[in-house]
């Protein structure tokens, strides 16, 4: 027998001893173990005995599967999810079980960006002397890139700048400007200016009988006004 207690009780004389055929490497059983009396040695002035085994279940032990957390883009496919399992007793490892979880989410290409929980259930996996706890994941969808891009303009020297304009890339899921949510536009800091014409110089005024170029010094000056 293994597992052998003695019970002792003070108001009786003698003891019992128990025991079971149960190891710590006793599997699974829904029978159960006998729990037997190896001695029964009570005694009591008024009082006779009977003894009854018991029985010992042994239930399962309980792994914990966890969905692994995961991360992908906007507009990207998920990835493959993967788990790990720990909780295993009397060093045993994943040879003990058949099968694997089927692990899911809500997300698909186009769900916008944020966390989503990767659920694990029980999908064909299993084990002859473990039951499972299962726990959830996060899948973190990014935002995508979009590339903003100015495009090439070109004016003559001297003229005003054109109307400069933008243009963007990378969207996906059928995603464009006008239904992808942008908002707002890019400033223009620093934009070219067409040089200001010279101011053409003022006349200057010639002293009475002063002679400029092609009137005689004789000739009267009108001033301009």
């Amino acid at each position: 027998m293994t597992g052998v207690q003695t019970c002792a009780l003070p108001i009786l004389t003698g003891t019992a001893t128990l025991a079971t055929t149960a190891t710590a490497n006793s599997v699974v059983s829904v029978n159960g173990y006998p729990i037997t009396f190896a001695t029964q040695n009570y005694a009591s002035a008024n009082y006779s005995f009977t003894y009854s085994a018991g029985t010992l279940i042994v239930d399962k032990a309980v792994l914990n599967v966890t969905a692994n957390n995961a991360n992908r883009a906007y507009g990207s496919a998920n990835p493959a999810f993967t788990y790990a399992i720990t909780g295993y007793v009397l060093n045993e490892t994943s040879s003990v079980l058949t099968g694997a979880p089927l692990l899911t989410t809500d997300a698909v290409v186009t769900s916008p960006s944020g966390n989503y929980d990767i659920v694990p259930s029980n999908g064909n996996l299993a084990a002859a002397n473990y039951s499972f706890n299962f726990v959830k994941g996060i899948l973190t969808v990014g935002k995508g890139n979009l590339i903003v891009t100015a495009d090439n303009k070109s004016r003559a020297y001297g003229a005003a700048d054109p109307v400069f304009a933008i243009k963007f890339s990378g969207f996906v899921s059928g995603d464009s400007v006008q239904n992808s949510g942008i908002t707002g536009a890019p400033a223009r800091p620093g934009c070219a200016r067409a040089p200001a014409s010279a101011p053409a110089p003022a006349p200057r005024r010639r002293a009475r009988g002063q002679r400029g170029p092609g009137i005689a010094r004789s000739a009267r000056w009108t001033p301009t006004t």
